[in-house]
């Protein structure tokens, strides 16, 4: 079991990391909209059931795994520029909530708006890892050396062989959402999909997808809700 910086067991509801959101004047936005761009995705997956925020982590997504049960992706919503320090303070807390959870989260995924250069060649690594991952043999020589210098990366930066390991097999990094702090855009963007026209998504859950933006709109802070689809 996996315990905090004081010497209780981690995660939970009630430790700092978690409710600092109840206390904290923004990133609300941020998150909303972080949400409404990632729900079309998540109703993609049958097993999608629901989706909290401001709990253990900032964002929560509930599936049903047929192999698993339930399980669940942490998303920690970051509506600046990561450092360094940052970046890894958030790795070592996805760690300790997979450590201190075992078998709840299948998933960590770090959202912002950016990353600090000095992080692009660990991040750029990562990716051209991971990218190919399903193409190539575990046991090919093109992952393992691939792997191997991936790992000289995280290990270089003073981190841990185990560490490489977690942030390769449980970690998402979403750099891309800069668009998001600007709420003026982001309304040009949401008035532009039209959810009605995408054949993709099913009938039900195009309308799940319309009740749970009408949920958010002219909301501006929500401390914690769970929309069950």
């Amino acid at each position: 079991m996996a315990k905090n910086e004081n010497g209780k067991k981690s995660p939970s509801l009630l430790e700092k990391e978690s409710t600092g959101g109840d206390i904290a004047s923004s990133g609300f936005d941020f998150q909303e909209y972080l949400i409404m761009c990632k729900l079309p995705h998540w109703l993609s997956f049958e097993g999608f059931s629901s989706v909290i925020w401001e709990s253990i982590g900032d964002i929560e997504a509930k599936f049903f795994d047929p192999q698993k049960g339930e399980v669940i992706e942490a998303i920690e919503a970051k509506d600046h520029r990561i450092t360094p320090s940052e970046f890894w303070e958030e790795i070592d807390r996805f760690k300790n909530m997979d450590e201190g959870s075992p078998g709840t989260y299948r998933w960590f995924t770090l959202s912002c708006t950016g990353l600090s250069e000095t992080l692009h060649p660990l991040i750029n690594g990562l990716r051209r890892l991971r990218d190919p991952y399903p193409f190539y043999s575990h046991t090919s020589g093109v992952f393992e050396n691939s792997y191997e210098d991936y790992k000289k990366k995280v290990i270089s930066l003073g981190k841990s062989e185990e560490m490489a390991e977690f942030l390769f097999h449980k970690v998402s990094i979403e750099d891309k959402w800069g668009h998001l702090v600007n709420r003026q855009r982001v309304c040009l963007i949401m008035n532009s999909l039209d959810i009605s026209q995408n054949m993709i998504y099913e009938e039900a859950n195009k309308k799940k997808y319309l009740m749970f933006c009408i949920a958010l709109s002219g909301r501006k802070k929500i401390n914690r809700c769970s929309v069950n689809c």
